[in-house]
């Protein structure tokens, strides 16, 4: 007979949380940032997430939107979001910009402490420029029940040519 303990059952996503990310980018900016964020899930699946970056080219930046999440199997989500994005970095000149990005994602419990997660995106520009496409793939190691450690890899399409972030992040979820 086999059994399984409760322990080998995987937790609950968590859309509510505090992150520090360290991001790491061959983009036009080349930049080393720094980001803080948090999560909030509001009511019925829904959740709204805003973060401040700050780094390398005087770069600063904020990011503030709202999601949703579908159950789509035991411990695996469908995830849809949509946020407003503005910043400015230095380079030879001052770069400022607002673009629109939408996402839609899945987001899974592998196991009781290993989070594997993957999105598309399109960062719209909110004045002229082409938009951009984006694939991104993650994982989780959650240490305790608040305590996760994630690392994300993302790569970007726009009419430059493509650009790769490599971020890892310290989650505390509540």
């Amino acid at each position: 007979s086999l059994g399984f303990s409760g322990s080998t059952l995987a937790k609950d996503l968590s859309y509510s949380s505090i992150q520090i990310t360290n991001m790491k980018s061959n983009t036009s900016a080349n930049a080393d940032l720094l980001q803080y964020g948090l999560n909030v899930e509001v009511i019925n699946d829904f959740f709204l997430a805003g973060n401040f970056t700050h780094g390398d080219n005087d770069f600063v930046g904020f990011n503030i939107g709202v999601g949703k999440h579908i159950s789509v199997y035991e411990n695996t989500d469908f995830t849809a979001s949509t946020s407003y994005i503005r910043g400015r970095y230095e380079t030879t000149e001052s770069i400022h910009f607002e673009a629109i990005n939408v996402e839609v994602g899945l987001r899974s419990m592998v196991t009781d402490t290993i989070e594997l997660s993957t999105s598309i995106g399109q960062i719209i520009p909110a004045s002229s420029g082409d938009n951009s496409s984006y694939r991104q793939i993650g994982a989780a190691f959650n240490a305790t029940e608040i305590l996760s450690l994630r690392a994300n890899f993302a790569t970007t399409d726009p009419a430059s040519g493509t650009e790769n972030t490599l971020s890892v992040s310290l989650s505390l979820d509540f």
